[in-house]
């Protein structure tokens, strides 16, 4: 009995120290990131040079009640300080971009009002410093990232901004859809495709699902997503309808500084099983009534 305890012990013990890091750090996440906890130490090798460095977050004053300065260390030194950000506190993750070369990447960016990214990026660390390769809080050339993603990547230099808000303007108020990034010559590029796929929106619990858009005005259904394409037949007012991809074949910057896309359509599906291609027009803000009923407001 006694032999049989002690061969358990040792058991145990072996497959902790398999699945063990440094004591004060985390293991890595199923989507190959590393999360960094405010106020908890990490010791990584994030710059490829075998020695691995320490990370550590620390809170900073309140500016006023409830928003914290967040101060990011790496070996001891300060290399990024967020504004000061709400309760919703700050998101960095230790990913790694191209598994075949050396170092990691630091996604670190604080999260103000309305989930909005404040202070962020997606960062190199060399020679004491972070150096930027991506951008977070701000404007890429086909697309806009202004609120809270998640990152993952898939190790040979696709990085998918996960559950990006409304990263195109489109005629259907905020949705929810994934963007993807490829690293190149030191810096991640938007991959453009001219569409966007899997369309969600958010309940109050976080399941997705699909909006039930209501047509104010009837539609064409096209076979395909073009006016000269075969027409499968006309939608009336007052149909509901679900969307499952869109395209587009450009986008501008329009007044406001966000980015719009132009001669859209969108693939759905009507109440009575119909599927097909319809056109979208941009939001006429003269109209009293727009070209759905009603819209799904963020979140």
């Amino acid at each position: 009995m006694l032999k049989k305890s002690i061969c358990t012990f040792i058991f145990a013990a072996v497959i902790m120290c398999l699945f063990a890091v440094h004591p004060n750090s985390t293991a890595k996440a199923a989507n190959n990131s590393i999360k960094i906890k405010t106020g908890k130490t990490y010791y990584i090798d994030i710059d490829g040079n075998k020695g691995k460095e320490k990370i550590y977050i620390k809170k900073g004053k309140a500016q006023y009640e409830g928003c914290y300065y967040y101060h990011l260390y790496i070996n001891g030194n300060k290399v990024k300080t967020t504004s000061a950000v709400s309760s919703f506190g700050i998101y960095c993750r230790i990913i790694d971009i191209e598994k075949n070369k050396k170092g990691k990447e630091i996604v670190f960016y604080g999260i103000v009002d309305s989930a909005c990214i404040e202070d962020g990026g997606i960062f190199k660390y060399k020679k004491g410093k972070l150096h930027t390769i991506g951008k977070l809080g701000g404007k890429y050339k086909y697309f806009d990232i202004g609120r809270m993603v998640k990152i993952k990547t898939n190790g040979k230099g696709i990085v998918t901004f996960v559950k990006a808000d409304t990263p195109v303007n489109v005629n259907i108020n905020s949705y929810f859809t994934d963007i993807k990034l490829q690293f190149k010559n030191g810096k991640l590029h938007p991959v453009y495709t001219n569409e966007l796929n899997n369309i969600w929106i958010y309940n109050e619990k976080g399941h997705k699902r699909r909006y039930n858009y209501m047509l104010s005005y009837g539609a064409v259904l096209y076979k395909d997503a073009s006016a000269t394409s075969e027409i499968l037949k006309n939608i009336s007012a007052g149909t509901t309808l679900k969307i499952y991809k869109i395209v587009y074949t450009g986008v501008y910057t329009n007044d406001y500084g966000m980015t719009n896309a132009k001669d859209v359509y969108a693939y759905i599906k009507d109440q009575y099983g119909n599927q097909g291609w319809i056109s979208i027009p941009e939001i006429d803000w003269s109209k009293e009534v727009n070209f759905f009923k009603e819209y799904p407001a963020w979140g």
